[in-house]
């Protein structure tokens, strides 16, 4: 096992914007509602129980396309964490209801878990099963407004 963070968190989150799309105001917080949502599902589907790392950092990079694949970079061995990140499209959550904000971000945030668990063969049925529910990855999103995306 690798070294331990300084805090207690399994599954972190966080941001960067890569266009000069201005965020909505509830965003961040839809974004950190998802993020604690899937902190539990994390460990109680057991995805990190045998993993050689002991958190993952999830980086979404909001730009103009949905990467076919998260960038899964090595584990950190001072903290133990797995940081991973791939880019998402920023108009998926553009003008969104908070119930669309939330699932962009549950949905694509499932979608690098279940990646990260097959490269190391961890259990990701839970995770599957979640997925499926919030209807697959990419997440189809009805635009407010269909000219401006």
């Amino acid at each position: 096992m690798t070294g331990r963070p300084p805090h207690d968190r399994r599954f972190v989150t966080g941001a960067v914007a890569m266009t000069n799309q201005r965020a909505g105001k509830n965003e961040m917080p839809m974004m950190v509602k998802a993020s604690h949502d899937l902190e539990q599902i994390v460990i109680s589907s057991g995805l990190l129980d045998d993993a050689p790392f002991w958190w993952i950092g999830l980086m979404y990079r909001k730009g103009l396309k949905n990467d076919p694949a998260p960038e899964i970079r090595r584990i950190n061995k001072q903290y133990g964490e797995l940081p991973v990140a791939f880019e998402i499209d920023v108009r998926l959550l553009y003008r969104q209801e908070d119930e669309t904000i939330y699932r962009v971000y549950c949905a694509s945030a499932l979608w690098a878990l279940i990646h990260v668990g097959r490269k190391y063969e961890l259990p990701t049925a839970v995770l599957e099963s979640r997925l499926a529910e919030l209807g697959g990855w990419p997440p189809q999103v009805i635009h407010a407004n269909p000219t401006e995306t």
